[in-house]
């Protein structure tokens, strides 16, 4: 037998809403989840909370009926195990009552703010709830383009101007989703895009096999390093010395590495040939072949 129950506090750590009282279960599965991570109550939202199954919702409402103002709290789960043994949970939730609350903040490698884009949506709309760079976190600027900030419920475009419009240099930049709040702000969620002024020369950058040979001593890991200095996507083909197919890799958990698993593609001794491709997202393709030798 297990009891558990559901409070939301604010940041300041006072108890705002006993939202589920103690209640016992027979099970511990299932666990406990918040699918609201942000919500406009005053637009008729709720915050969906999940515990062994069993949904419950926050409508922003205190303790006393009153909606709590905008901001950040944290929703407490507990649960008391049958020797009293307690184990907490805490998950953070943002209430937003208006509809342009949010912000894109920029900035650069030294941490200064270049740019502010806000964001604006309709009433009633959902709040953004993700920031993913679209269609990759690369922006090649001088030739109108744009980079796309997909947010959950909207979408926002950025050129690579700072606040007065005029092109920043190329470089790393740290974009943060922003819920204002006065003159501050609570970060919600963070990325990395890489600005590029012009088209560069090279994507791929230096590349080769390690180990090469490769013999038995080597775990059976054959590993073709990348320099990939803008994170690119990257194919490797791998052909027998009479120009037959025998494996196919690519880049996708590591950008700066292809690897090759000989368990799972058992080869015969001899020398092979590795043919690398990227694929630019400004719209360059570079190929590169490495010669590589199996030893048994």
């Amino acid at each position: 037998m297990f009891s558990f129950r559901i409070d939301i506090y604010s940041t300041a750590g006072e108890l705002v809403r006993s939202l589920v009282p103690l209640t016992s279960t027979w099970g511990a599965k299932g666990g406990f989840q918040v699918q609201t991570t942000a919500f406009a109550p005053a637009n008729g939202g709720k915050a969906l909370l999940v515990a062994y199954g069993i949904t419950y919702s926050w409508d922003g409402n205190n303790n006393n009926g009153q909606m709590v103002s905008n901001g950040i709290y944290n929703v407490v789960f507990r649960i008391t195990d049958a020797d009293g043994n307690v184990t907490t949970q805490a998950v953070a939730i943002a209430v937003i009552s208006a509809p342009s609350q949010f912000a894109l903040r920029i900035y650069n490698s030294a941490g200064e703010l270049v740019r502010q884009i806000d964001v604006l949506r309709p009433t009633g709309s959902a709040a953004p709830s993700q920031l993913v760079a679209k269609p990759n976190p690369v922006l090649v600027t001088g030739s109108g383009a744009s980079l796309s900030f997909n947010l959950g419920s909207t979408s926002l475009a950025w050129n690579g101007t700072s606040e007065d419009s005029s092109q920043l240099s190329s470089g790393v930049y740290t974009v943060e989703l922003v819920m204002l709040e006065g003159s501050g702000g609570q970060v919600l969620k963070t990325t990395a895009v890489t600005l590029l002024r012009g088209q560069p020369r090279t994507a791929l950058g230096r590349v080769y096999a390690y180990p090469n040979p490769l013999g038995s001593g080597s775990g059976g890991l054959l590993k073709v390093a990348l320099e990939n200095p803008y994170g690119v996507t990257v194919m490797g083909r791998l052909y027998g010395i009479s120009g037959e197919l025998v494996a196919v890799l690519s880049n996708g958990a590591d950008k700066q590495a292809l690897v090759l698993d000989l368990g799972q593609h058992p080869l015969s001794g001899g020398v092979y040939i590795m043919m690398v491709t990227d694929q630019a997202p400004w719209g360059t393709q570079e190929r590169r072949s490495l010669k590589i030798a199996i030893l048994h």
